[in-house]
């Protein structure tokens, strides 16, 4: 009888054993599973963010495009319908925007002016600052905005603005959507990008978008320098 009850004891010990590796294999997979699951939504979130940034891109070029083109081939109304058309895609585009780079929220140190330095008098997702990538969308919109209608030939040192700006756009854009180089997990892709910044712009585009007074969290260079367009070293850069 005894030797039944150990044999018994034994046979409990080893179901248990069993039982606890049978949880611990489902708690792995589980594990793996909510990873996969993880992943895939940080891809997605990457994918979306690739598909708004193919627009922005677009945008730019067509906005450098219009600057060249001379009043005789499109009339002042064509003109003007176009650069209202790209104005209202940039300010569409940058509140798109705010789904992958929300606003940033800084406080000045002596907590004076903190209504409008949070702009909580404005809704949910306008509180706070902008981040730099989105201040980038605000300055095209003025750019667009400055367009000239009449002799848009001569407009070529805002086009040149427009390309610069593209080419700052993707590099930052190429930094906040590498597969192999961003977070893997999607809370830590959300912060990655909110830390994603802008390289310096020379000073000459945001005069030539007419914006010197308004607050960018952009960095501005002295200098006036403004690459040469793209298009004219297509086949070396």
């Amino acid at each position: 009888m005894p030797e039944m009850v150990q044999h018994n004891d034994i046979i409990v010990s080893l179901l248990s054993i069993c039982s606890l590796v049978v949880s611990l294999v489902a708690l792995v997979v589980s594990w793996n599973n909510l990873r996969i699951v993880d992943s895939a939504a940080r891809n997605d979130v990457i994918a979306h963010l690739r598909g708004w940034a193919d627009q922005v891109v677009d945008l730019i070029s067509e906005a450098s495009e219009l600057c060249r083109i001379e009043d005789a081939k499109l009339g002042y109304g064509e003109l003007s319908v176009e650069r209202s058309r790209l104005a209202s895609r940039a300010s569409s585009l940058l509140d798109r925007g705010r789904f992958f780079f929300p606003n940033v929220h800084r406080f000045p140190p002596n907590g004076s002016d903190r209504q409008a330095a949070s702009g909580t008098h404005k809704p949910l997702a306008f509180h706070g600052l902008r981040p730099q990538i989105l201040d980038m969308l605000m300055l095209c919109f003025d750019l667009i905005r400055k367009i000239e209608l009449e002799g848009a030939v001569g407009d070529e040192s805002r086009s040149d603005a427009f390309v610069h700006l593209r080419r700052v756009f993707v590099s930052a854009i190429q930094k906040a959507t590498s597969s192999s180089a961003t977070p893997r997990s999607l809370r830590a892709y959300e912060e990655y990008l909110q830390g994603i910044k802008v390289e310096p712009l020379p000073s000459e585009i945001r005069e030539l978008a007419g914006a010197t007074d308004r607050d960018f969290e952009l960095s501005f260079r002295p200098d006036r320098v403004i690459d040469a367009p793209f298009e004219r070293g297509h086949g070396r850069r």
